[in-house]
């Protein structure tokens, strides 16, 4: 996840929850100027994360140019992209209507929902892949088979705002009555219970980690974990796979009207069936499709939901 910074921890110490119900945040970085206030009916506003505005301006140009020209006649006035300098601004933004429609996978997406009432409308297809499970990962020779046996040994997860490299492996070890904790630089030793975690900032890394015996486990996704290993795939072994989540999620903003809400989803939908389409569905990060989020995956994501509601403090 290019140009973001490790927000989510700092959100959640900090109290995100209560800081977007009460604040209004500073104004909107886009194309042209920042929103000063609710934005017209018929303007959307495509948010997306990340430290560096330009950047992602840059990436979701070919699916704002394809939105702005199809929806024109559905008078829809600008389609502008807004970037946000992290989870808790974004969300914020969709309480004030600053953002209409966020893409992103399903954690961010998770936590925007919980703190912006946001209403989840597509699966997209991001470079092809419709859905990836969370797996955790060992070496074959240090032992380990199960989420069990790392009572006091330490994982790598990728970063704080990570679905599968983060979020939904540290909720599959809380589902086996594990305690996963920040380790820290002279910490005391490991509880019975508890599972020290480190951040490694990248898949790769966390592979690499495991590989090379800097920690005993990793976490990443179904489809990550043989492309980074590569050769040496043999030499790892998979103590648990969670169920299949959406690879990316789109939202919108939960008070959206109705009639643009729908001239959003059957454009996005339609996107595959001509040849402008299927060529912004390609410069847009190689995306495949969009199509509705199946019904098992949705109750994947509420599942877990109830974990998010343990994370974060209270309003």
């Amino acid at each position: 996840m290019r140009g973001r910074a490790p927000f989510v921890g700092l959100c959640l110490s900090l109290g995100c929850f209560s800081a977007v119900a009460g604040a209004q945040g500073p104004a909107a970085r886009v194309e042209d100027q920042g929103p000063r206030s609710r934005p017209a009916p018929r303007e959307l506003r495509i948010g997306t994360v990340g430290t560096s505005p330009g950047e992602g301006i840059e990436r979701f140009l070919p699916i704002r140019n394809y939105l702005a020209a199809r929806l024109a006649p559905a008078d829809v006035a600008a389609v502008r992209i807004v970037v946000a300098k992290d989870l808790c601004e974004m969300a914020a933004w969709m309480r004030e209507g600053k953002a209409d429609l966020l893409f992103d996978s399903p954690f961010p997406s998770l936590l925007v929902r919980r703190l912006a009432g946001a209403r989840f409308i597509l699966r997209r297809w991001k470079r092809g892949i419709a859905e990836y499970r969370p797996v955790l990962f060992a070496r074959k020779d240090a032992g380990l088979r199960v989420p069990e046996d790392l009572r006091g040994r330490t994982i790598a997860f990728e970063e704080p705002f990570s679905s599968t490299g983060y979020f939904f492996p540290k909720a599959l070890l809380r589902e086996r009555g594990l305690r996963p904790i920040l380790r820290k630089e002279g910490a005391p030793p490991l509880g019975p219970e508890e599972v020290g975690y480190l951040f490694s900032a990248s898949d790769e890394n966390t592979v690499v980690w495991v590989l090379r015996g800097k920690v005993d486990a990793g976490a990443t996704d179904s489809e990550s974990l043989p492309r980074r290993a590569k050769g040496e795939i043999g030499n790892l072994v998979v103590l648990c796979e969670g169920p299949a989540f959406p690879r990316q999620i789109v939202s919108a903003r939960g008070d959206l009207p109705a009639g643009l809400l729908e001239e959003v989803r059957s454009t996005l939908l339609g996107m595959e069936e001509s040849e402008p389409g299927r060529k912004a569905l390609d410069a847009f990060e190689k995306t495949a499709r969009f199509d509705a989020i199946p019904e098992a995956s949705l109750a994947s994501l509420q599942a877990f939901e109830a974990f998010l509601e343990e994370e974060l403090p209270p309003p």
